[in-house]
């Protein structure tokens, strides 16, 4: 099953609390040197999960990322995958993936406020509002529903947050 594949390299385990930060260092310097990893580690939607997931960890979860070196790793990997997203917008499948390709890249603006991706800011609010234009999002799919509100409540919680976050990328 590839979705097994891809989901690993969303990196939503870091977000385990029990998770040791020695390994959480070590998963984040290696994870791409794993033998599976280069088919599945720069998809789009895998690094928009990814940036998410990190996200998540440096700004909800800062009592978990107390360790200098854990947030230098966490900020490299940040920086390549903004990168890489920024170039590899899915704009050719459109739905679900262009709207979380937007909100990850939306989110790091809301942290960093480099101006250079203001812009997805604007995409998502817009993309957001047509995908969700009738109160259910237009492919009609119950989990896709479920997990593009989710991801908007991140947005706003974040965007509720955004005073009080320290960001060292």
């Amino acid at each position: 099953d590839y979705l097994s594949k891809f989901s690993f390299f969303y990196y939503e385990f870091l977000l385990c609390t029990d998770l040791p930060v020695d390994a959480k260092k070590y998963l984040l310097k290696n994870i791409s040197s794993f033998e599976m990893s280069a088919s599945y580690i720069n998809h789009p939607y895998t690094v928009s999960k990814r940036i998410i997931s990190l996200v998540i960890l440096s700004c909800f979860r800062q009592s978990d990322v107390t360790d200098t070196q854990l947030q230098l790793e966490i900020n490299n990997r940040l920086s390549e995958d903004i990168s890489f997203l920024t170039q590899n917008i899915e704009y050719h499948i459109d739905g679900n993936h262009i709207l979380t390709n937007f909100l990850a890249l939306a989110l790091v603006y809301k942290i960093t406020r480099e101006q250079t991706l203001e812009q997805f800011e604007k995409k998502y609010l817009k993309e957001f509002e047509e995908q969700f234009g009738r109160d259910v999002h237009y492919e009609r799919s119950y989990s896709y529903s479920k997990q593009l509100l989710y991801e908007f409540i991140l947005y706003y919680q974040l965007c509720s947050k955004e005073e009080q976050i320290e960001y060292s990328g």
